[in-house]
């Protein structure tokens, strides 16, 4: 896997990447009423002690969100990186 980052390394618009992980915390699923869309808050740590906060949308925390459990170890693949406004 040469594609395989620590979370210090991983950047704004970039795709196709891979890291170690795991998850430190887990918020609750929120709900924006005025699009009634939902989200979910993760923060993710990796082996050197980087931390990023991922975030979910609608049908991916039905999803992804049963199988990521806090303190546990994953590995995000082919991920994308996109600013969220």
């Amino acid at each position: 896997m040469d594609n395989l980052l620590p979370i210090e390394d991983v950047k704004t618009k970039m795709s196709n990447w891979s890291a170690k992980i795991s998850v430190q915390e887990k918020l609750q699923v929120t709900l924006l009423s005025k699009n009634k869309t939902t989200y979910q808050k993760f923060i993710f740590v990796d082996s050197k002690g980087s931390k990023v906060q991922g975030i979910m949308f609608n049908q991916a925390i039905l999803v992804l969100s049963p199988k990521l459990q806090a303190l546990k170890k994953y590995l995000i693949s082919k991920s994308e990186v996109r600013l969220i406004p």
